[in-house]
């Protein structure tokens, strides 16, 4: 018998609509990539969830070529996986296992999300080239991109991203890793009529694609190009290995879980080497189990060998695994502890042969297939076939509930003492397994099981009678026509409960769950969905199905509630709410874990006007105290969600707050309860919002009904400042009609004064809401003054180089980027002296909520602080939703045409309005592109990132260069403090067409520059032209060396050639005057471009990054060596500087072109000089002298 301690307990079935993340990538991983699966188990405790989601995300990308149907389905699922990576580190992941899975590995450890998109840039390109290789070199960048960035990824896992050593190896095992996967799905892709083979060793020996595809290893050459492949894996193997030299060949123990990836490798290589290069051999397709086990020691004693091959050249050494040591006398010795330090005890060569039976069991347990596990030796196959192992591998890979299916499905096992020790142990014997069984076994019916599927046609006819006959001993007579089954009857009392007159009554279901023991037995099983709402529609069924096995989650809890809730038409509303009402407090005193959650609450409010019965329902259930929670609390918490959401503008919302509002939350005259602020506000937005636009006239009645009272003017500051408020007109107009509240009572007139001072603080707060820029143009419109206004504002926001230490950007409240907006909850006020700015704040407290779907989150919206109990969270994606899916997944619909009917909300739960101008749009068409406010604008858009802003302010469609905003180097110092390159794409794209250098915005604001601007594009004089001319060829046939005119007085003449001839001051004894002429004349500075400026500037900034990063890295290496860490560790350089050394070298490479192009008109221009560490090949060095040596000869007699 096995310990108690040592047993696995059983897996119990979670009904829940979500499928956990980290079990969905262990078995994707489990089911595609079998070695990647073995190797997961030697990540312990929390990193291996992250291991088989690392593991998982490549193996869903290597999936899609071979899964989608054409290449353009296949970039937008590489399209969706970018964005997915973009949004997991914005920690808003997508509802994907896999993006979920990611998403917590990033919170366990650093992972980079460059190696991520560099997978995915790697898949994409694989997808767009049909995976076709013109040389090796490509295969190893291929490799590189995919499974070295995997590697990388892993020892960033580890927290080894730093060893350099460490990268180098996994970037050649990578290699290796991938060329080996190609090798092996070679006849995979050849039965597909594709050959992903390098192209250049495939002409070098001959290989014809329609042999291979025809003929497979029987094709001429395939043998010879599969071995100069083969021999690539086992060049970049060695490689790898050669890299632990200095350790002795030893992996360190830390970086071992990563570099167990060479064993699959290494044990392929071999196979293939005594299968003589057949990659269609057979016996490569078996799936070799020992390449991980403790006992193989091939990954340890191998020495350099002769390999064979079908021609008669040399052959380079053996394939020698990456964990083996050097090939030294000494290292040939077995050493099965080479894998791990020393530390680490060996494995014993007779480790199972000697072990106990328990230990046997336990490794036995562990495996998805044991079967050749048990073909080691004799001992493990008798362990492994005695009836009592059996029955418990079954009972602890897969619980009670499931274990006898898995058990039919393997025939050969399922002898009579196994079945009898199953029914022993617990396993549940369901009529409905049986049912299901036969009529698989006899054809008769497939139900949710392809007929093609062997499942219990794998028992012998003899030990299937036997199950029949414990069946029908144990469960009596059992149903056996089609559509008889326990299945069937639950799904036609299912579709019977909306009726009066049901086929099925509920003793009839009740003997299904106590007396057969009806329990959904696969996850594949439709009913598995369908139970809930069985339970849903008949609350008495619960504590039969929790009797067989039935647990169920807060998902599925509020799934059944909600079914409860559902509207029923053309039944008394009276007479229904009473019934739901009853329900719902029979299914809680059935079990104390049921209760009415605030996420079915919620909804079931937002239904009030079209859900009559569930609304009266509710309320009925919040008198008598059955609520866990007070239902006035939670229907503030809904009005207050619709405040940043696109539904307020809507008039079947604006009839469910009113109601809602009427019912719950209007003040009782005479009682003096003050209203929440916030609820208040909501309210004003259903009124000012709304969509189409209340007239002004009816504002009054509309505000009176609501009893509002009388508006302030600050409450129409709030109304204004909402995102969904857009026309500014009706609400001046209803001040301007019905006036303000005055300090002694009743009402006063406003004045214009104080309307302007409003649209003026109101222009200010819009400044930091960059969706406000249509509101911002109707206040300029009516009242100019604002423009003034909004400049002094934004100069009280100018950011300083000094507030971006440490990438901080939190000064930067102008121009922020969509993201931002998808994120944040509200808007900072800056500058504002409202006094609702604290309720503001409340409300940013209020509104943490999942606005892109149904989420149980603890740290959603909730009133009441319940320690005991998780209340759920409340949005707007209805629930029902996923109501609609479940119930119709057994339609024959096609995915789409659902999706398409069902996923949609009815409550648009976006935060942005539907035609939206931003702030900087405005702000641009207001004030002049060398405005100091613009200049700030752009100088927040660079800092924030904001490439919708950067592209409009300096490379937009249709932009003269007047209206172009000037870049200065300024900008790129900001992203220099910060780290970061966001944005700085636009800025050296503006650079590149000839952007003028200034250092900050005053350069090109001062006259004094604009001056000196129209005198430097100023002609120079004639000297310059005179210098340009050629001098007249010399004749050599005249004997007069003079460029006089000889005989003749004419100074004129003499003068003119005077100025061609460079010696004429020497003969005429000006020589010492004309060489301080030429002093002179260099030390004039010689005029430089604006790409030569901005290439010197930012050439000296490069100069500083470097610095600093060279102080950090001494730093850290520093740090590591007195923490003990003394391998090579790897300093990252930011954004900025990688991307700073990118883009200088293309600015480089555009000057050096332009002086190429003007070289024969300006002769004299030199290039700019560089000191830059990586571009050291753009530098012009002098040319050394050639040396000359004269030899003189003598001749002797």
């Amino acid at each position: 018998m096995i310990p108690s301690r040592f047993a696995r307990p059983p897996r119990l079935r979670t009904f829940s609509t979500a499928v956990d993340p980290a079990a969905y990538c262990q078995d994707l991983v489990r089911k595609h990539d079998y070695d990647s699966f073995l190797v997961g188990k030697f990540w312990a405790g929390p990193l291996q969830a992250s291991y088989f989601a690392l593991k998982a995300f490549s193996t869903e990308l290597a999936m899609v070529q071979d899964t989608v149907s054409n290449a353009t389905i296949g970039a937008m699922r590489m399209q969706f996986w970018r964005d997915a990576i973009r949004d997991i580190f914005a920690d808003k992941p997508p509802r994907h296992p896999i993006a979920l899975a990611l998403h917590q590995a990033t919170k366990t450890a650093d992972i980079p999300a460059y190696y991520l998109k560099r997978i995915v840039d790697a898949r994409d390109a694989e997808l767009r080239s049909a995976s076709m290789f013109q040389t090796s070199g490509a295969l190893e960048g291929h490799a590189e991109s995919v499974s070295s960035s995997l590697l990388y990824l892993l020892l960033a896992l580890k927290g080894l991203g730093g060893s350099e050593t460490l990268a180098h190896a996994a970037s050649h095992l990578g290699t290796a890793q991938t060329v080996a996967t190609l090798l092996r799905g070679l006849p995979y892709h050849a039965s597909r009529r594709h050959l992903p083979l390098p192209l250049d060793i495939c002409a070098r020996h001959g290989v014809k694609q329609e042999e291979v595809f025809r003929h497979g290893g029987d094709a001429s050459g395939i043998d010879a190009a599969v071995y100069d492949v083969a021999v690539l894996a086992n060049d970049h193997l060695l490689t790898a290995r050669d890299m632990f030299k200095e350790s002795g060949g030893k992996v360190p123990g830390l970086a071992m879980p990563v570099f167990l990836a060479a064993v699959p490798v290494a044990s392929f290589l071999e196979q293939l080497e005594r299968a003589n290069f057949d990659v269609f051999d057979k016996s490569l397709a078996v799936r070799d189990w020992r390449g991980l086990g403790p006992s193989d020691r091939r990954c340890c004693d191998r020495s350099p060998s002769t390999l064979p091959r079908p021609s008669s050249r040399e052959r380079p050494p053996s394939f020698t695994p990456l964990m083996a040591p050097p090939a030294t006398e000494s290292s040939r010795v077995s050493s099965p502890d080479m894998l791990v330090d020393e530390s680490l005890p060996p494995v014993p060569p007779n480790f199972f042969d000697d072990a106990p039976e328990e230990v046997i069991q336990l490794l036995i347990f562990s495996l998805h297939d044991p079967s050749a596990f048990s073909a080691v030796n004799t001992r493990l196959h008798r362990i492994a076939r005695t009836p009592w192992v059996v029955a418990q591998y079954f009972m602890q890979r897969h619980g009670k509930i499931e274990a006898l299916f898995h058990a039919l499905g393997r025939g050969r096992l399922l002898s009579p003492e196994v079945l009898n020790i199953l029914l022993a142990s617990g396993a549940v014997l369901s009529r409905y397994l049986v049912q299901v069984a036969f009529h698989h076994f006899f054809f008769t019916s497939s139900h949710f099981l392809k007929p093609s599927t062997p499942w219990v046609r794998s028992m012998s006819l003899a030990h299937f009678s036997h199950f029949l006959a414990v069946a029908a001993e144990r469960l009596g007579d059992i149903p056996r026509g089609k559509a008889q089954d326990d299945g069937s009857v639950l799904m036609t009392f299912l579709k019977d409960a909306k009726l009066q007159n049901k086929r099925i009554s509920f003793e009839q279901v009740r003997d299904i769950f106590e007396k057969y023991h009806f329990m959904p037995f696969h996850n594949r099983d439709p009913l598995m969905t369908q139970l809930p709402l069985v339970l849903a529609v008949e609350p008495r069924l619960l504590p039969c199905a929790v009797a067989n096995g039935f647990y169920m989650d807060s998902k599925y809890r509020d799934f059944v509630f909600r079914k409860m809730f559902e509207n029923s038409e053309g039944v008394q509303q009276q007479e229904k709410a009473i019934e739901i009402a009853d329900k719902v407090r029979d299914l809680c005193n059935l079990d104390a874990s049921m209760f009415l959650s605030r996420t079915v609450a919620a909804e079931v409010l937002l239904e009030s006007e079209t859900n009559e019965a569930g609304y009266k329902a509710l309320k009925r259930l919040d008198r008598s105290g059955d609520l866990e929670f007070p239902l006035t609390d939670l229907v503030k918490d809904v009005v207050k969600l619709f405040m940043k959401a696109r539904a307020i503008t809507t008039s079947s919302t604006r009839q469910i707050l009113t109601k809602l509002y009427t019912d719950f939350l209007a003040p009782s005259p005479g009682k003096g309860i003050s209203l929440d602020p916030l609820v208040r506000r909501a309210m004003l937005l259903t009124v000012f919002a709304a969509d189409p636009p209340v007239s002004i006239a009816a504002i009054p009645e509309r505000l009176k009904v609501l009893d509002l009272g009388p508006l302030s003017l600050d409450d129409g500051a709030d109304v204004l400042l909402s995102a969904f408020v857009e026309r500014t007109t009706p609400l001046f107009e209803y001040f301007r009609r019905q006036g303000v509240p005055s300090e002694r009572g009743g009402t006063r007139k406003v004045t214009n004064a104080e309307l302007r001072t409003l649209a003026e603080d109101v222009a200010v707060r819009c400044l930091t809401r960059e969706q406000k820029g249509k509101t911002m143009k109707r206040l300029h419109d009516a009242y100019p003054s604002v423009k003034a206004r909004v400049e002094a504002a934004v100069a009280e926001l100018k950011v300083s180089l000094e507030d971006l230490e440490g990438g901080e950007i939190k000064y930067a409240s102008l121009a922020r980027s969509s993201d931002y907006w998808a994120g944040v909850s509200d808007e900072s006020d800056t500058g504002s002296e409202s006094e609702d700015d604290d309720d503001e704040d409340e409300e940013d407290d209020a509104m943490a909520v999942d606005e892109e779907g149904w989420s149980g989150d603890d740290d959603e919206t909730s009133s009441t602080n319940e320690e005991s109990r998780d209340l759920g969270s409340i949005s707007l994606e209805p629930l029902s939703v996923m109501l609609r899916r479940d119930e119709n997944s057994q339609r024959q619909r096609t995915r789409r045409r659902r999706h398409y009917f069902y996923s949609n909300s009815t409550h648009n739960g976006s935060r942005r309005p539907a035609n939206s101008e931003s702030v900087s749009s405005w702000i641009k068409s207001e004030f002049s592109p060398t405005s100091a406010c613009v200049a700030q604008f752009l100088l927040h858009a660079v800092i924030n990132g904001n490439s919708s802003v950067l592209s409009a302010y300096l490379l937009g469609p249709g932009l003269s260069s007047s209206s172009v905003v000037p870049v200065t180097f300024k900008h790129f110092q900001a992203l220099a403090k910060m780290g970061k390159s966001s944005g700085d794409y636009y800025l050296f794209e503006r650079i590149k067409r000839g952007a003028p250098f200034y250092a900050t915005e005053d350069d090109y604001m001062s006259p004094i520059v604009k001056l000196e601007k129209d005198a430097e594009v100023k002609p120079e004089p004639s000297d310059a032209k005179l210098e340009s001319r050629k001098r007249p060829r010399r004749s050599a046939a005249t004997s007069n060396h003079s460029y006089t005119v000889p005989d003749s007085d004419d100074e004129a003449i003499a003068d003119e050639d005077d100025l061609n001839d460079e010696f004429v001051e020497y003969r005429k004894g000006g020589a010492k005057r004309k060489r301080t002429v030429k002093i002179k004349e260099e030390e004039k500075p010689v005029t430089q471009s604006h790409l030569q400026r901005w290439i010197a500037a930012l050439s000296g900034l490069h100069k500083e990054e470097e610095k600093k990063y060279r102080e950090k890295k001494k730093k850290v290496i520093e740090e590591a060596r007195a923490a003990g860490n003394t391998g090579k560790l790897r300093v990252p350089k930011n954004d900025f500087l990688r991307s700073l050394n990118y883009q200088l070298r293309q600015l480089r490479g555009q000057d050096e072109q332009e002086r190429r192009l003007l070289a024969p008109a300006v002769p004299g221009s030199d290039p700019v000089d560089s000191d830059a560490d990586d571009d050291t090949e753009y530098r012009q060095r002098p040319r050394k002298k050639r040396k000359t040596t004269t030899t003189t000869t003598t001749a002797t007699a």
